[in-house]
């Protein structure tokens, strides 16, 4: 069956779903303690990390395929020499030979495959490997796709090699190793456990157990967030979009990346805000109480009006449907608010917040307001309409 990054929209709402069912939300707690300063360094590791999931994306599944491929051998030549013979010393061990025959198709043509007999287990490197070995174990009770267990090795790998440096380095050098676009590629076999995988590089590699949690929530962050724009910037725009402004505004300005994300697993919905360029043109009604339903033929209260700076455009994207079924301008000044109450609404319940980071789960959304923030809602629609 293709493998598909992009996900359609009914599987991307499903693999969701069932991973908040099975969240742990103690993860989302300790992400919000571990934020940590990134590096100019990490920063441009993430940046390159990003433009790198932005073309697996656009790619055809066979693309896809054969640029994951790539990726797991770049991934292994990245890894220091150490590393890869601790590496080494793991795959020669193993009982199965699978991650053996993993080595010598997608690695090393040349290299051969141990056999029963062989006297492979190199002494320097019994004891370097224990820690591999344990993750190793650990991640064969997932019963994930094999490619994917040996992506994440590298990332011990790398990890266990980077053990005495600051967080900020080595979330550098584990984003740069290439693993990532392995784990993006199996991301719909990867999504529904991906608490659980978070948990045994936690329970590895104990002594830095801060900079693990951060590197995985960038790591979450970035796919997640990432497929959430790509798919915005493909969606059908509803008729309804066009309720506060011209479709051509969202449109535009939805092909370009978003400074926040939030997503509801039970209703499918991604709240997606961007910041609106000075400048911009398209015909807008800033009355709320404007055309309050989806009609044929719209009259807009300003027609060719060029906004200053100052203006977020926040959409609301359905996954199930594939449709950006709202979206309206905000000033910044009653931006926050006003996303607030967007995640509230009851086709959104919009309980994690995938960017800016850290990743955070925060189950109020789930439910109704409570009556100081409804005050504080009615405020600000009475508020914009005074402005």
């Amino acid at each position: 069956m293709n493998r598909i990054f992009l996900f359609r929209s009914f599987s991307m709402l499903l693999i969701f779903s069932i991973f908040i069912a099975t969240l742990n939300l103690q993860v989302f707690a300790e992400t919000v303690n571990s934020s940590i300063n990134l590096s100019i360094e990490a920063q441009s590791a993430l940046q390159s990390m990003k433009i790198e999931l932005g073309k697996l994306s656009k790619m055809s599944s066979i693309d896809q395929k054969k640029y994951a491929e790539s990726s797991l051998r770049k991934s292994y030549n990245n890894l220091s020499v150490s590393s890869k013979q601790k590496l080494i010393s793991l795959i020669e061990q193993e009982p199965s030979k699978l991650l053996a025959s993993v080595q010598k198709q997608y690695i090393d043509p040349n290299y051969k495959i141990p056999t029963q007999n062989s006297n492979v287990v190199r002494l320097a490197g019994l004891f370097a490997c224990d820690t591999l070995c344990q993750l190793n174990n650990s991640l064969l009770s997932l019963q994930i796709p094999l490619l994917a267990r040996y992506s994440l090795l590298t990332i011990g790998a790398s990890i266990e090699a980077s053990l005495t440096i600051p967080a900020s380095q080595l979330i550098a050098a584990v984003v740069a190793l290439g693993a990532v676009a392995v784990v993006a590629y199996y991301w719909s076999d990867l999504s529904p456990q991906f608490n659980k995988i978070i948990d045994l590089f936690k329970q590895t590699f104990l002594q830095i157990v801060n900079s693990v949690v951060a590197l995985f929530n960038i790591l979450y962050s970035s796919i997640e967030a990432g497929q959430a724009e790509s798919i915005a910037q493909n969606a059908t725009l509803d008729k309804c979009v066009a309720k506060h402004m011209n479709k051509q505004v969202t449109d535009k300005i939805r092909k370009g990346s978003a400074r926040e994300i939030y997503f509801g697993p039970s209703t499918g919905t991604v709240i997606l805000v961007y910041d609106v360029p000075g400048g911009t043109k398209g015909n807008f009604n800033l009355d709320l109480g404007k055309n309050p339903n989806c009609l044929d033929n719209f009259t807009y209260q300003k027609q060719n009006e060029t906004l200053p700076e100052g203006y977020v455009l926040i959409i609301c994207l359905n996954l199930n449907r594939g449709v950006i079924f709202h979206s309206h301008m905000r000033h910044k000044r009653f931006a926050e608010i006003d996303i607030r109450k967007n995640r509230y609404d009851s086709g959104s319940k919009a309980t994690i917040r995938l960017k800016p980071l850290p990743v955070t789960y925060e189950e109020k959304y789930a439910n109704k307001p409570s009556m100081l923030e409804e005050l504080e809602f009615n405020k600000l629609i009475n508020d914009m309409l005074l402005k």
